[in-house]
């Protein structure tokens, strides 16, 4: 049986997941020396649907993914009116008054050590995100590690 080859692929709908769907799509089936094959990746999106805005995220393998489709994070940063997240802040769970935060990255030596014993046993009186990473307090602050004129992280 003959497989066909797919030289188009028709992505509906834009926002973040369609748009690294077709960047990672169209990286991947480039043509090159080695390969005669090439998929035409084609977008659609609606012209005049507002963003939802809700508060849409990414992990740090964004920087990885962005390389991998050829991308530079400043100008992705710059283009895309990025803001640089530290985590998520939870406000008034317990008693109207308490915050929670969740960084979105893991402690240094994270796979290396555990840090949970040493939290329980030295910093229990802290929140675990507070005593493990600088995250929290940075987020508190309204600061970032990052802003746009830094060097790439890549």
């Amino acid at each position: 049986m003959n497989d066909p080859q797919i030289t188009d692929l028709v992505i509906v709908g834009g926002g973040s997941a369609g748009w690294l769907t077709a960047g990672i799509i169209a990286a991947e089936h480039l043509k090159t020396e080695q390969s005669s094959s090439r998929v035409k990746v084609t977008l659609v999106e609606a012209p005049n649907i507002n963003t939802i805005g809700v508060g849409e995220g990414t992990w740090p393998s964004m920087r990885s993914t962005l390389k991998r489709i050829g991308l530079s994070e400043t100008d992705f940063i710059r283009d895309c009116d990025v803001s640089l997240k530290q985590g998520t802040l939870f406000s008034g769970w317990t008693d109207g008054k308490d915050i929670y935060t969740h960084p979105f990255t893991v402690p240094h030596a994270y796979s290396q050590h555990n840090l949970s014993r040493d939290w329980q046993n030295k910093f229990s009186d802290l929140p675990f995100a507070e005593a493990v990473c600088p995250q929290s307090k940075l987020m508190l602050k309204n600061q970032a590690p990052k802003n746009i004129d830094a060097r790439i992280f890549i």
